[in-house]
């Protein structure tokens, strides 16, 4: 075995490896570039490894549906002696679109841009989920999310705070009377690092582990709260003309309310930098966030 690889094996036909050079490690995955053409992905825990699963079974269906590149997978199979699994496909070319980089473009550009990926939205959110896919679905109700967080750390806000946060429900529940929830297929995670392009055209989408079904509003909080307001109302304009207040409001409570999950996340981590990290956000967005 390659230095720095654990011991592989394959569910088929092993690719032969000649080369390794790590690529980094997320929360979910470690990845490698092998034979300076293919990603190899590996699982780094068993809920990771679950994750790989649902690509693996959700991958294959969707080339026929997007007008974008995406991860091919040409094998997989498992850590010896453990239950991890992972993932190896052909390097999907382009680099991050970070919000630097898009906030950079000239206004054509930029607005070329926030088209191409409104069209590939409009394509996957109109995927039919297979019934065999295995995709769970999305349980992120804002009376769920307060829930979980006040179980979690109910003591580390004061109670300002969270009336903030408990106003929000009633705020969602009358964009609900504006716009209906509609179920599609979700990305689950459409961050800036998924979106890979070259000089400001989006060229590829990538991870789709936390893919799920649920209200599509939920598939851009991270376009907002990487690429802001204004570039989320330009996709709108896209993707529910008619609708762009409405769905606006419910993204910003979406992504609000996500960030109790994220502190959440830090508690049961441990990790004390992260937990004030975490808080202060919360406690930033209840005295300063504007929902327009």
């Amino acid at each position: 075995m390659l230095q720095g690889l654990p011991p592989l094996v394959w569910d088929g036909d092993a690719l032969p490896l000649t080369s390794v050079e790590p690529l980094g490690a997320g929360d979910f995955c470690t990845c490698y570039l092998v034979n300076r053409s293919h990603v190899l992905r590996i699982a780094q825990h068993e809920l990771a490894a679950q994750a790989l699963e649902r690509e693996l079974r959700l991958l294959p269906q969707l080339p026929a549906h997007l007008d974008v590149q995406i991860p091919q997978i040409v094998g997989a199979g498992g850590v010896a002696g453990t239950r991890l699994r992972f993932c190896c496909y052909p390097l999907v070319p382009g680099a991050p679109l970070e919000p630097d980089v898009v906030h950079a473009l000239d206004p054509p550009q930029r607005a070329a841009f926030v088209r191409q990926l409104g069209h590939v939205l409009l394509q996957l959110h109109r995927v039919p989920v297979g019934a065999d896919w295995g995709l769970p679905a999305l349980e992120k109700h804002p009376a769920l999310l307060l829930e979980r967080a006040r179980t979690c750390f109910d003591s580390a806000l004061d109670s300002a705070v969270w009336c903030y946060y408990a106003a929000l429900q009633p705020l969602y529940a009358r964009t609900l009377c504006d716009l209906p929830i509609h179920v599609t297929l979700l990305h689950g995670d459409l961050s800036p690092e998924h979106l890979l392009g070259c000089d400001g055209a989006l060229r590829g989408v990538i991870d789709f582990g936390d893919a799920c079904y649920g209200d599509w509003c939920w598939d851009l909080i991270y376009i907002l709260e990487d690429y802001g307001l204004e570039l989320l109302d330009a996709l709108l304009a896209v993707l529910a003309p008619a609708d762009i207040p409405a769905a606006r409001l419910r993204i910003q409570i979406y992504q609000q309310l996500n960030n109790l999950e994220y502190c959440r996340s830090a508690f049961a981590q441990g990790d004390p930098a992260m937990i004030a990290e975490a808080l202060d956000i919360l406690r930033d967005q209840a005295t300063t966030a504007a929902l327009v």
